[in-house]
């Protein structure tokens, strides 16, 4: 992927007393020789010295479904509901342009674990029996297991099967909540997470572990004391006949659906905001559950030796999606989503980042840091290589495969092109002029060129693609430095 040029480097809370750079070419110049830097130091206290065996070190993936991006006090949400997140986020790297691949669950995590498109490792929701992930591309615990890593998955979602090829690479693969509440006690996390991370912890083993939730996904229905924190005017009777109706903790995902629906047009709450205060009170009880998860590891180890990957698959469109006939599901609600790095010594903490990056680019990334040579095959990027800050502005991709519904879109700083390829639709957006893409071009005389490039970009994306799946070899192998190897 070709990454937009980055335009901003900057460390918040600054002081405002310190001396600017006038050149702009002293000041990229600066910007690489320092980061290449730390990233030098950093990559090199990532091994041990003595039989070039790794430090000890934990590696926590959390991946929030249907987290947005602007719902985090870090990325400018006003309303107080993310205070721990937003607290990491000050010890670590931020990226304020960050885009998911598909808004399907599996097939946007499943790029996440391999660095491909979803077109390429064709982990979908059309499922039958392609639906298992080709041995000849490596998963990111697969990798990590050949360093010397333990590895452990607790995932949410049953629709992220093993057979599929998420459990590749994983010594351990919960199907659970972590972030699950019964009662008053968050199960898994304390009971399993927790004391799996304590044992590798007082081992000094490298461990990586990724903690998937889902309750994000429609309806949140969170506990209390979270959900009364949010109620707006109007609201209220709907929140007490939701408290009142116990089987919303043990129902089906489709059953919890009828029963907020039944609830919901009974009562009539006020329905501008109840989608928000929903989703903020969940976030607000998410984010409490993080700040207890990092709490209880033991300092030293959690600032000298953990690294934590924050993102989501996609984000939300908070509405009433009954009434929602738009076929589009690529707006930037759904696939721009968080990602937040935070390195071992808070390594590069309070650097935000504008530059447009794909969950390809989280892999390589990871990698890169934790001191492998470059791989071969990932569609990705790693984002803190020098080169990569001087690149020309790029664009990013994403698609959708469901039943009845195939949409690819590319997407600039500046503009948006989306097809549905069932369909036959296109949508052009100006995302300057249009950051909500509401007022589609695609069908205007003077946009057709414009509309031209774009099709040419996805027709060479889409290309590129099914050349690499045709092209994928068994042979791709781990490259290690010899300090690295046992």
């Amino acid at each position: 992927m070709s990454a937009e040029r980055t335009r901003t480097l900057q460390v918040r809370n600054a002081d405002n007393s310190s001396h600017t750079c006038n050149h702009a070419f002293l000041s990229l110049f600066l910007s690489v020789f320092i980061l290449t830097c730390i990233i030098i130091q950093f990559t090199s206290t990532a091994r041990s010295e003595k039989q070039g065996e790794y430090l000890p070190l934990t590696l926590i993936m959390l991946t929030l479904d249907g987290l947005r991006h602007d719902h985090l006090g870090c990325y400018g949400y006003p309303v107080h509901v993310s205070p721990n997140i937003d607290l990491i986020s000050k010890q670590s790297v931020l990226q304020t342009q960050a885009f998911s691949q598909s808004v399907s669950t599996k097939s946007a995590l499943m790029t996440l674990l391999t660095s491909h498109y979803p077109e390429v490792h064709a982990i979908n929701d059309l499922g039958g029996p392609q639906f298992k992930l080709t041995p000849k591309i490596q998963t990111l615990p697969e990798i990590l297991a050949k360093l010397g890593f333990i590895t452990a998955a607790f995932v949410s979602n049953k629709e992220l099967p093993d057979q599929a090829g998420f459990r590749r690479g994983f010594d351990q693969y919960i199907i659970g909540d972590p972030f699950g509440r019964d009662n008053t006690v968050t199960y898994i996390l304390d009971q399993r997470v927790i004391p799996y991370l304590e044992n590798n912890i007082k081992a000094r083993k490298p461990q990586f572990v990724l903690l998937h939730t889902d309750m994000l996904h429609f309806p949140p229905i969170p506990v209390q004391p979270y959900l009364d924190l949010f109620v707006k005017p109007g609201q209220g009777e709907f929140v007490r006949a939701i408290q009142q109706d116990t089987t919303f903790i043990t129902a089906s995902d489709q059953q919890r659906i009828e029963l907020f629906w039944k609830v919901y047009d009974n009562l009539k709450p006020a329905r501008s905001s109840l989608f928000s205060t929903l989703y903020d009170a969940q976030i607000r009880y998410l984010d409490e559950t993080f700040g207890h998860l990092v709490r209880s590891i033991p300092t030293q180890h959690y600032y000298r030796e953990v690294m934590l990957v924050l993102t989501a698959q996609h984000g939300d469109l908070l509405r009433d999606l009954r009434q929602f006939h738009d076929d589009c599901l690529l707006y930037d609600p759904l696939i721009q989503v968080p990602l937040i790095i935070r390195l071992p010594n808070n390594t590069m903490g309070g650097l935000v980042r504008e530059n447009m990056v794909e969950l390809t680019d989280v892999m390589p990334t990871v990698l890169e840091l934790i001191g492998t040579k470059p791989l071969n095959g990932f569609q990705g990027t790693a984002q803190f290589q020098p080169s990569r800050l001087e690149r020309d502005e790029g664009c990013i991709y994403s698609e959708v495969t469901f039943p009845n519904l195939v949409q690819s879109t590319v997407r600039t700083s500046q503009w948006k092109y989306i097809i549905d390829k069932k369909a036959g639709t296109e949508c052009l957006f100006h995302l300057v002029t249009d950051p909500s893409e509401q007022d589609n071009l695609a069908s205007q005389d003077r946009y057709q060129v414009i509309k031209q490039q774009f099709r040419n970009m996805l027709e060479s994306k889409t290309g590129k693609n099914a050349s690499l799946l045709e092209n994928l070899r068994v042979n791709k192998k781990v490259e290690m430095s010899p300090k690295m190897k046992q």
